[in-house]
């Protein structure tokens, strides 16, 4: 059954008030589907795909269709993905077709009422739900209460993405054009003050009722919700230790005296400012979000399927170090979804035109589960630790790790509940 065939899904009632019997026939032919799915069902039970229960719950199939006659269809449930039918990824056919269903998309908002219609998806809306995951798989589909503030920053993300940058301009939306100019500012090196100069002039040529933000300060806090972290850590001039953890409390070096931060020159409300700092990238929701999004989660069994080439290594799998740890460690090579992480790090000079002699070390972890077209490129090398300069930590590297190394700890102790899109 195409996705046309399925405009009976929102249409319960006839117009005297009387259940449909279209409707009625497309209810069993939904029970049909599930129930030939049984890797999506509970024994004899299905998900309730009706607006109370909103598939969180597995009832019995007279009581799913008891529901659905008497409440109806969640909203824009026309993919039955939670009963076992693909997901069909071409955002074109999809807003094409729901076109032709003649579906009021106003009527299907959050409990903000911020449009959540499925036939405006775009690349940027499916970014922010990759970045946030599934975590709100259904908030808010006609819900009473308000949402939490980390789903209301969900929704305001969402938002965004159907956000025209002024009215009735179709070809620009705002969280596109943020996305957009935010990679010229990385890519140009250009500086904050710079940025925000250009912003400035760059909203005086748009239209007065423009929706783009006014600084790069304001652009972080939009983007802030697609939940990349960042930690500033204090550390000890010379390297000897972390102000983190224990030790997060101490006003100076328990091992060599020195002072955490510099003396105080003009009033003693002035904030304080630590002798060195080091930055620490959280690494646990960047592996969730490559089981988040639809391009990189069937790519992480990669490693457990292909199949190698007598004599010749193309991946870290064809290794016998990867065979041996296989045998050392069964219980955690015995589901293909494990991450296996490479760690690499190395010096640059970030002030290259200047005579100035200063250095930094970025600490990289690589996800070896995708193949080795993937797992080699940029985007899936992560930046965890940034390792202050001016000079190479040698052997102090280790105080630098302490954040990351405890969660790889805590991550091989016990793990972390992760939802995989591929699978479900």
């Amino acid at each position: 059954m195409s996705f046309s065939d399925r405009s009976w899904m929102y249409r319960r009632l006839t117009a005297d008030g009387f259940i449909n019997p279209e409707f009625v026939d497309g209810v069993d032919a939904f029970i049909h589907y599930a129930c030939s799915q049984p890797a999506y069902m509970d024994g004899s039970k299905i998900r309730c795909p009706c607006k109370k229960c909103k598939h969180k719950c597995f009832l019995f199939i007279d009581e799913v269709h008891l529901h659905l006659l008497i409440k109806g269809f969640v909203p824009n449930y026309f993919q039955w993905t939670r009963h076992g039918e693909p997901l069909i990824a071409s955002t074109s056919r999809r807003t094409e077709e729901h076109k032709t269903m003649n579906i009021n998309e106003n009527d299907v908002e959050d409990g903000g009422g911020r449009n959540l219609a499925e036939g405006s998806e775009n690349s940027y809306r499916q970014m922010v739900h990759d970045g946030v995951g599934y975590t709100f798989d259904n908030y808010g589909e006609n819900v009473d209460e308000e949402p939490n503030p980390q789903a209301k920053q969900f929704f305001d993300l969402l938002q965004s993405t159907d956000r025209e940058l002024w009215p009735n301009c179709e070809t620009m939306m705002q969280l596109s054009s943020i996305a957009r100019i935010l990679n010229i500012k990385s890519e140009g090196h250009i500086s904050e003050r710079s940025f925000d100069k250009i912003l400035e002039w760059y909203n005086e040529s748009l239209p007065v009722d423009h929706t783009m933000v006014d600084s790069f300060y304001n652009m972080k806090k939009l983007i802030r919700g697609l939940g990349l972290p960042m930690e500033k850590i204090d550390c000890c001039r010379i390297g000897c230790m972390l102000y983190w953890g224990d030790d997060m409390n101490l006003d100076q070096c328990k091992f060599c005296g020195q002072p955490r931060f510099k003396p105080k020159k003009i009033s003693i409300k002035q904030k304080l400012v630590p002798w060195k700092l080091m930055y620490y990238f959280p690494l646990t929701p960047k592996l969730q979000r490559l089981y988040a999004s639809e391009v990189t989660a069937s790519h992480m069994r990669w490693h457990a399927k292909h199949e190698q080439e007598d004599g010749v290594m193309t991946h870290p799998t064809d290794a016998l170090a990867w065979k041996h740890f296989n045998d050392t460690h069964v219980d955690f090579a015995v589901d293909s979804r494990n991450i296996r992480l490479g760690l690499s790090m190395d010096g640059f000079q970030p002030f290259s035109q200047s005579s100035q002699q200063y250095s930094s070390w970025p600490i990289l972890i690589t996800p070896y589960n995708l193949p080795p077209w993937m797992c080699m490129k940029e985007a899936y090398m992560f930046l965890t630790v940034i390792v202050p300069g001016p000079t190479n930590p040698k052997q102090k590297v280790d105080v630098f790790l302490q954040p990351l190394i405890t969660k790889l700890q805590q991550l091989w102790d016990y793990g972390v509940q992760t939802y995989d899109v591929s699978k479900k």
